[in-house]
């Protein structure tokens, strides 16, 4: 390994050349492959990225022996093949979310990694954006006491999208494909997921295989309560969120001055969090870190099987009626 790592970027897409972007801002790292089965997309964010090549097939990516680790930025149900081959041939591993579609994907994945001794993380950027990532910040510092209920409504109107995004098999359904992000805040900030129970449904008038609209309700260890409500078919798009702690409780939503703080005893303030830093460059800085020190990543793949049980459990509660108990 030289001194600056070696990233092979596969997918070429907008989240992979954002994500591209990210990695070439960071010190140490820069792009040297770049892989996409369109090779229009892959030659141009070759240039983009000041990479040194590109290539069609991502097995000539990972089995280049100057390429130290790799960006996974494909469709979703590609992520763990892809994954398990980059880690067998010693490349560490950053994969979008959500990390696979199915728990046993996410145990080979992780399992692959540990019999090659290669890093292993998720993209959950979620984690760290602005109100998401200053509130985990003042609940860990303990002055609104212990958190004990998250409620968080992402509903919008999400018209028929052409290709692979439209259909379960290659997306995991609306929970994989986006609010994988939610439940894995909720774990990240209320511990481990122990139960789950969901109702959905299909009532847009869209060409998804899917249902888009579905509530679910987590119980976790420590006896705290999740909810979520999901929907590709409101015709209100709204993104709101509900921290309640012992001494305070945090509110969220996305249009400026949304995110207030209560602290018991205490008036409503608004919660700055114009000194968050850069999420992309938060997460990628973390794993290249992580290969550097040969230290854990911050967000492990355990934590990425964890959001992908509770999106299982969710659809599994959803089909038969009845509360699924986590983990998978």
């Amino acid at each position: 390994m030289t001194s600056q790592l070696q990233i092979a970027l596969i997918g070429c897409g907008g989240m992979g050349t954002q994500l591209g972007h990210s990695l070439i801002s960071l010190e140490g790292a820069r792009i040297a492959i770049c892989c996409d089965i369109d090779e229009a997309r892959a030659s141009a964010a070759t240039d983009e990225l000041g990479a040194d090549s590109f290539v069609l097939d991502y097995r000539q990516a990972i089995t280049n022996e100057s390429v130290d680790a790799v960006i996974i930025a494909t469709p979703n149900h590609l992520h763990a093949a892809m994954a398990i081959d980059a880690a067998h041939a010693g490349k560490h591993v950053f994969t979008e979310k959500p990390m696979a579609l199915t728990v046993a994907d996410c145990d080979a994945m992780i399992a692959a990694a540990e019999s090659a001794k290669v890093k292993l993380t998720v993209g959950q950027v979620l984690r760290y954006i602005g109100h998401f990532a200053k509130a985990k910040q003042i609940i860990d510092s303990g002055e609104l006491g212990k958190p004990f209920a998250i409620e968080i409504d992402r509903v919008s109107l999400q018209p028929s999208r052409p290709g692979w995004r439209s259909t379960k098999a290659e997306t995991g359904g609306m929970l994989c494909e986006v609010n994988v992000h939610e439940l894995d805040f909720m774990a990240y900030v209320l511990g481990e997921p122990v139960s789950i129970y969901a109702q959905s449904g299909h009532f847009g008038d869209n060409s998804y295989d899917y249902d888009d609209e579905l509530f679910a309700m987590i119980r976790f260890q420590s006896g705290a309560i999740g909810s979520l409500h999901a929907s590709f078919c409101s015709h209100i798009g709204r993104y709101h969120g509900k921290i309640l702690c012992e001494n305070g409780a945090i509110f969220f939503g996305h249009a400026p001055g949304e995110t207030i703080i209560k602290r018991r005893d205490a008036e409503p303030e608004p919660l700055d969090v114009s000194d968050v830093p850069d999420p992309h460059r938060r997460e990628l800085g973390q794993f290249l870190d992580a290969i550097r020190t040969d230290s854990e990543p911050e967000i492990t793949g355990s934590e990425g099987r964890r959001a992908i049980g509770m999106c299982q459990g969710a659809y599994l509660s959803a089909e038969t009626g009845q509360v699924v108990k986590l983990p998978l």
